[in-house]
């Protein structure tokens, strides 16, 4: 016989305690998920990028003062190194928050941000983990538009840096700035709304389940009986009392 001191199998745990794991109350239970907010990163990205193509724009006015060349190349400088700062850390919220909306996403927040500092491979590679996130985020499949726009962006952004390089007083920098930034902003705040439309308060680690229709017994308000069926012309049978002038049928003997 169990004592008192036993826990009794069929009432609930004390609601103080909780078994050992994970926070979710049973040992491997996921951990609760949440899709953070990508879009103050996002707004401060185009803040910069949109006062780095202004700075870029001034550079091509001719002022004698040497005041002027100075603002203008701090100015540029600082814009970038802010540009810079908070697209990275843009693109890192919303590579994590894409491996909550599609666990099978290949998508990784640190490669996100380190395929930026590859040599040679950062000239493709960041453009393909754009890609990913947004295949990603827009499931089933983007909008057919959204490669194309990131196609504009990734080369008018690398035909931008190869001018500043190579030709930096060329009269196309400006404009392949504003393309590069026009398609960043477009391809930051179409990520960051449709991400913050899918939050919820907890994701689990791999897609909710589907209900499918069992092939059980269903009620009979639902059910359809089979009718039985009249040859043409024959009389409407009614039932009706029966007759007193009838015979019953006589009861089965029973053996003895």
């Amino acid at each position: 016989m169990s004592s008192d001191t036993d826990p009794n199998p069929y009432l609930p745990p004390a609601s103080g305690s909780s078994p050992p794991g994970l926070p979710g109350g049973f040992p491997g239970q996921p951990r609760e998920l949440r899709i953070k907010d990508p879009r103050a990163w996002g707004w401060a990205a185009i803040s910069f990028i949109s006062l780095n193509c202004l700075t870029l724009t001034l550079r091509m006015v001719e002022v004698g003062h040497p005041g002027w060349l100075i603002f203008i190349a701090l100015s540029i400088l600082t814009t970038l190194l802010g540009a810079m700062v908070t697209y990275l850390v843009w693109i890192y919220r919303v590579a994590s928050n894409t491996k909550i909306i599609n666990p099978h996403s290949s998508t990784s927040p640190g490669w996100a941000v380190g395929s930026h500092f590859v040599p040679v491979a950062n000239w493709v590679l960041p453009a393909m983990m754009v890609k990913e996130i947004a295949d990603g985020t827009f499931r089933p499949r983007p909008p057919k538009y959204t490669g194309y726009v990131i196609a504009v962006w990734w080369v008018s952004l690398m035909l931008h840096n190869i001018a500043m390089t190579y030709q930096s007083d060329s009269a196309f920098i400006p404009v392949l700035g504003w393309a590069a930034g026009i398609g960043a902003a477009w391809l930051i705040i179409r990520i960051s709304a449709r991400q913050w439309e899918l939050r919820e308060s907890g994701l689990p680690v791999a897609p909710r389940p589907v209900m499918l229709a069992t092939g059980g017994p269903r009620p009979v308000s639902a059910t359809r009986l089979p009718q039985p069926t009249r040859p043409e012309g024959a009389p409407l049978h009614r039932p009706g009392p029966p007759s007193p002038n009838r015979p019953t049928p006589a009861a089965p003997e029973k053996e003895v």
